[in-house]
């Protein structure tokens, strides 16, 4: 696999999750250096995710067009802009409508980035490695993007800083790979494609929804059920990124494609068990011994989901599909999390967990398997109207 495609995919995947991921490190950053209540970086985060959702499935269709490199460069460069001018905007409708900018920006990259990996020799070992780089450079992000005010001196650089890697990621773009051509008068006919589309669909909303809204609540759980101190669960929950990038790693040296429905059930019922496990399980081994389970689950089930999409849909549509529903799950999420928080404890985050993983593994138990034809997805199917 050619270097720079790698490196571009990856840039788009990590514009695609960054804003999400980093949310706690931008957020904190605006509270800190803007004086901006809680509440108030609460509605924007959640403005943010809602366009990164909203561009999700309407840029999906795009992700399959021969114009999708200068999409991605447009879309992922004025993303970095809109940050980059944020950090020097005061509280008000214009810092609103740049984070906004910004979201749409990371919805289009991550439509693009998932679409991409179908168009590499093996999608298997690129969902794996994007993964992987991507883990690590959010890692890093975490780590070094809150140093970056107290170098600066002024205002929330934090959001400058990110700005910056928007853009350096857009230029790396210049690198993604072409789409498959498009598909046949015979492939556009061809019959049971619509159900495939609203079962990943589902699947992926299902698992963002829960995966986002109850991760946002992990360290917290982690000092109340688990026992452990701030630091502690912060150690532990950096030990289960660690994990999920081993499991990344295992994956991309399997081939998956012929059997990645299953591969993906089981992905899920670990991610299920885990999940709901941290929410409930008490004492220290029991609650980091759910969180690891959680993040292996979730590892492989971010992997898998593109190699299963791949799988049966060479133009990268149904890819797409899967980075539009973790948009609105991720957008969903939080919100829903913090009301069952406030009105039944992390009872209530079990059991949103619980019934929304439920619906996802139904759902994967149905999706068809067989050989990896890679038959290509009708456009209309992952247009707006349909999906």
């Amino acid at each position: 696999m050619r270097v720079g495609i790698m490196t571009a995919v990856s840039s788009a995947y990590l514009v695609g999750i960054g804003l999400m991921q980093l949310l706690p490190v931008w957020v904190t950053d605006l509270e800190e250096h803007r004086g901006m209540s809680g509440s108030d970086v609460g509605v924007l985060a959640t403005l943010a995710l809602l366009a990164a959702a909203g561009a999700a499935a309407l840029a999906a269709p795009a992700a399959a067009s021969p114009l999708r490199r200068p999409y991605a460069m447009v879309a992922i460069t004025v993303a970095g802009a809109a940050l980059f001018t944020a950090a020097f905007t005061p509280p008000g409708l214009p810092l609103t409508g740049l984070l906004i900018v910004a979201g749409c920006g990371a919805g289009v990259a991550a439509v693009i980035a998932n679409a991409c990996v179908t168009a590499t020799e093996d999608p298997s070992r690129t969902a794996a490695m994007m993964s992987m780089i991507a883990i690590v450079l959010i890692a890093l992000l975490t780590a070094l993007l809150p140093l970056v005010p107290h170098v600066a001196g002024t205002g929330a650089m934090t959001l400058a800083g990110l700005g910056l890697v928007f853009v350096a990621a857009g230029l790396a773009c210049r690198w993604l790979p072409p789409p498959t051509p498009r598909p046949t008068a015979t492939a556009r006919s061809s019959p049971g494609r619509r159900p495939l589309v609203v079962k990943v669909l589902l699947i992926s909303i299902m698992f963002g929804l829960s995966d986002v809204g109850a991760y946002a609540y992990a360290k917290d759980l982690g000092m109340r059920h688990g026992g452990y101190s701030s630091n502690g669960a912060s150690i532990v929950l950096a030990s289960s990124i660690l994990m999920s990038l081993a499991v990344a790693a295992v994956l991309s040296g399997f081939p998956l494609r012929r059997r990645s429905e299953k591969v993906l059930l089981a992905a899920l019922a670990i991610n299920t068990v885990g999940k709901i496990g941290a929410t409930l399980v008490t004492g220290h081994f029991g609650w980091a011994a759910s969180q690891f389970a959680w993040a292996i689950g979730t590892s492989g089930v971010l992997v898998v989901q593109l190699v299963y999409a791949a799988a049966r849909d060479s133009t990268g549509r149904l890819a797409a599909v899967v980075a539009t529903g973790s948009s609105i799950g991720a957008a969903l999420g939080p919100g829903l999390a913090g009301a069952l928080m406030e009105r039944a404890d992390a009872t209530g985050l079990a059991l949103m967990a619980g019934l929304a993983m439920t619906v996802a593994l139904i759902v994967a138990a149905l999706l068809p398997g067989g050989p990896a034809d890679a038959r290509p997805l009708p456009a209309r199917l992952v247009s707006t109207g349909d999906a």
